[in-house]
């Protein structure tokens, strides 16, 4: 018996063939058989599992056979060689806000205090207060993993299943990142055929926003990363000597609406970049 094999410990791709001698089998399904009972299964070289994938029979002379059984990487565990690549930024985006965070004074020419607390930009349009509000620019954390993969690991069904949640965000934990804080942008990736395969992950982190104050009287418990939140003013009849059904709007928030508008997910087809984090570790194989 002989054994042969090559293996790319980088990849964790590759095959191991072994070779046996069969005496006494009168047929060539006899020898067969008698070589895949004998024969392992599963094999282990180096630490990647290969699986039985053929068996050969060749006849030799009477009753006499000569049998090959090769394995192939059927299940390969993440190796040591392959690299991740780590890309970030912190920019900003603008939004458009009617509630500053924090009130912290009012300032007149009369030393009079308006009231109008955390409201912005708060005009008079004949008669009518208007809560105009204010741009501002907000951070936003984006970054992206690129991980290399062995040949043929990349499958249709795994792209089907990136796909279906793109544009998600996570519903629990998800690489140091609490749940509503973490949008998957997508993936891209390329495979050159016998090659090893890479894919880059991209993301975009906005962070929650607890126990959020407007005003003096709401407190909104938790505001998601991603979730979306509108005031509501409410009305007042205006101080308004020249027509006393002209409607103004207060100078206080009467409600605060917090709504999602992203689809949500548990990532668990991502869970495998969570073991990547550091980017020194690889991934290799089936994910």
């Amino acid at each position: 018996m002989a054994r042969n094999y090559s293996l790319d410990l980088n990849s964790g791709s590759g095959q191991f063939t072994d070779e046996f001698i069969i005496f006494g089998a009168t047929s060539e399904s006899e020898a067969y058989a008698a070589l895949k009972d004998y024969s392992d299964d599963k094999v282990e070289i180096e630490g990647i599992t290969l699986g039985r994938n053929k068996i050969e029979i060749n006849e030799d002379g009477v009753d006499l056979w000569s049998g090959n059984v090769t394995y192939v990487v059927s299940s390969p565990k993440a190796v040591q060689g392959l690299m991740s690549t780590n890309s970030w930024n912190i920019s900003y985006e603008t939004e458009h806000i009617t509630h500053g965070l924090e009130w912290i004074g009012d300032y007149s020419a009369d030393g009079t205090n308006t009231g109008f607390l955390n409201a912005l930009n708060v005009k008079e349009n004949y008669g009518k207060l208007e809560v105009q509000g204010m741009d501002i620019q907000r951070s936003i954390f984006n970054f992206s993993k690129r991980i290399e993969f062995s040949p043929g690991s990349i499958t249709s069904a795994k792209i089907k299943q990136w796909a279906d949640i793109a544009n998600h965000i996570n519903s629990g934990s998800f690489m140091g990142f609490s749940a509503g804080e973490v949008r998957f942008n997508g993936a891209q990736g390329d495979e050159v055929k016998s090659k090893s395969s890479s894919v880059s992950f991209s993301f975009s982190i906005k962070k929650n926003q607890i126990n959020r104050k407007f005003g003096d009287k709401i407190t909104v418990p938790l505001i998601r990363g991603w979730d979306t939140h509108w005031i509501f003013y409410g009305y007042v009849q205006a101080e308004s000597e020249a027509d006393e059904n002209i409607l103004a709007v207060t100078k206080q928030p009467t409600s605060v609406h917090v709504s999602s508008n992203y689809y949500y997910d548990g990532f668990g087809s991502l869970k495998f970049l969570e073991g990547n984090s550091s980017g020194a570790s690889v991934v290799a194989g089936t994910i």
